[in-house]
């Protein structure tokens, strides 16, 4: 009777606890998404007493909520990226190569790119966020960079005539960069909203002289 009674005791603590663990994350989450709606209201009541349109606070509304909502999704939160660049060097490029391998290696245009090249490449990426209709650069500009497109659809268009639709797993701006020209032939934007990855045009270069098979 005392081993049954100290195991109902154990079970029941380690339920409780249990419990009292998992009812802790609820508020906690739910703190953070009140705390980030806060924030956006702020910024929306600074907007309309500055007499800023209703279409452009509507538009930064959606943008930030898309924000806070791919957060939470890729469960990428700013504690996590803090605590990443908190890592040793060489973990963080172990951490930084898994989480952007899977789209890498979706992209034909690295099928021949060995190990050592995408984490290179991994290593340098920059993420942007993109609201819809948002110019990603504009024709004849100076912007040299590579740009993959992780999720959403861009379009590339010359002055108002369609070029073409880059969808999530594709790419775009290597063009310039492999003719070596100083000037964007074509112009972008976004038709939804989008994560993209950049890589600026001298890191692209470099790739390019150490890793020529691509």
């Amino acid at each position: 009777e005392s081993i049954f009674a100290c195991m109902t005791m154990l079970t029941g603590m380690a339920t409780f606890g249990f419990i009292i663990t998992e009812i802790t994350s609820i508020v906690v989450n739910l703190a953070k998404r009140n705390a980030a709606r806060e924030r956006i209201d702020q910024l929306d009541s600074f907007l309309l007493d500055r007499l800023v349109p209703v279409k452009i606070r509507k538009r930064v509304a959606r943008y930030l909520h898309y924000i806070e909502t791919r957060k939470r999704l890729a469960n990428e939160p700013d504690e996590i990226e803090m605590m990443i660049g908190l890592l040793s060097p060489t973990l963080k490029r172990q951490v930084l190569f898994a989480l952007r391998e899977p789209l890498l290696k979706s992209l034909p245009f690295f099928d021949e790119v060995e190990y050592a090249g995408l984490r290179y490449l991994a290593e340098r990426m920059q993420m942007f966020f993109n609201a819809p209709h948002e110019c990603i650069y504009h024709a004849q500009s100076h912007n040299s960079a590579l740009h993959l497109v992780a999720k959403g659809t861009v379009q590339l268009h010359f002055f108002e005539n369609h070029l073409a639709y880059i969808a999530e797993g594709s790419y775009f701006g290597e063009l310039e960069e492999l003719l070596d020209l100083n000037r964007r032939l074509f112009a972008s934007r976004t038709i939804t909203f989008a994560e993209t990855y950049v890589v600026v045009g001298d890191v692209y270069k470099e790739m390019l002289q150490v890793f020529p098979i691509i």
